[in-house]
Protein backbone atom coordinates (compact mmCIF):
# COMPACT_ATOMS: atom_id res chain seq x y z
CA UNK A 1 0.00 0.00 0.00
CA UNK A 2 1.60 3.55 -0.69
CA UNK A 3 0.97 6.33 2.00
CA UNK A 4 1.83 9.99 1.55
CA UNK A 5 1.81 12.14 4.31
CA UNK A 6 2.81 15.93 3.50
CA UNK A 7 3.67 18.72 4.52
CA UNK A 8 6.78 17.01 6.35
CA UNK A 9 7.88 18.95 8.32
CA UNK A 10 4.71 20.80 9.62
CA UNK A 11 3.76 23.22 12.15
CA UNK A 12 0.17 22.83 12.00
CA UNK A 13 -0.85 19.55 10.78
CA UNK A 14 -0.32 16.77 8.19
CA UNK A 15 -2.52 15.15 5.76
CA UNK A 16 -1.69 10.96 5.51
CA UNK A 17 -3.27 9.49 2.17
CA UNK A 18 -3.32 6.14 1.22
CA UNK A 19 -4.15 4.28 -1.77
CA UNK A 20 -5.80 1.56 -0.01
CA UNK A 21 -9.53 0.37 0.54
CA UNK A 22 -9.41 -0.16 4.36
CA UNK A 23 -9.46 2.97 6.72
CA UNK A 24 -6.14 3.40 8.48
CA UNK A 25 -5.65 4.13 12.12
CA UNK A 26 -2.94 6.60 13.35
CA UNK A 27 -0.30 6.87 16.20
CA UNK A 28 1.74 8.85 17.19
CA UNK A 29 4.70 8.41 19.25
CA UNK A 30 7.71 10.63 20.65
CA UNK A 31 11.35 10.00 20.44
CA UNK A 32 11.13 8.50 24.21
CA UNK A 33 8.38 6.27 22.65
CA UNK A 34 5.30 7.91 24.26
CA UNK A 35 2.14 8.16 22.65
CA UNK A 36 0.96 11.17 21.96
CA UNK A 37 -2.24 12.34 22.42
CA UNK A 38 -3.16 14.38 19.05
CA UNK A 39 -6.79 15.16 17.51
CA UNK A 40 -7.36 12.83 14.00
CA UNK A 41 -9.98 13.60 11.84
CA UNK A 42 -9.93 9.88 9.25
CA UNK A 43 -12.42 9.79 6.76
CA UNK A 44 -11.31 6.30 5.42
CA UNK A 45 -8.05 5.95 3.43
CA UNK A 46 -7.11 9.48 4.64
CA UNK A 47 -6.69 11.21 7.62
CA UNK A 48 -5.63 14.86 9.01
CA UNK A 49 -3.48 14.68 12.12
CA UNK A 50 -3.32 17.89 14.13
CA UNK A 51 0.22 18.63 15.40
CA UNK A 52 0.22 22.32 15.85
CA UNK A 53 -0.26 21.61 20.16
CA UNK A 54 3.36 19.31 19.73
CA UNK A 55 6.69 20.77 20.93
CA UNK A 56 9.39 21.50 18.15
CA UNK A 57 10.98 18.07 17.56
CA UNK A 58 10.90 14.52 15.72
CA UNK A 59 8.09 12.31 15.94
CA UNK A 60 7.46 8.57 14.77
CA UNK A 61 3.93 8.01 13.51
CA UNK A 62 2.48 4.34 13.12
CA UNK A 63 -0.06 4.04 10.06
CA UNK A 64 -2.18 0.44 10.64
CA UNK A 65 -4.65 -0.34 7.51
CA UNK A 66 -5.83 -3.81 7.58
CA UNK A 67 -2.70 -5.96 8.39
CA UNK A 68 -0.11 -3.80 7.03
CA UNK A 69 1.67 -1.72 9.21
CA UNK A 70 3.37 1.61 7.99
CA UNK A 71 5.80 3.30 10.69
CA UNK A 72 7.35 6.58 9.19
CA UNK A 73 8.96 10.00 10.80
CA UNK A 74 7.42 13.58 11.20
CA UNK A 75 9.29 16.71 11.99
CA UNK A 76 7.33 19.25 13.95
CA UNK A 77 8.69 22.39 13.73
CA UNK A 78 7.43 25.78 14.92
Amino acid sequence: TSIHIFPNPASQYINIESLGGEKINITLFNSNGQRMPVPVNIQMNSATVYVSGLASGIYFIQIRQGTCVDPDTLAVKK
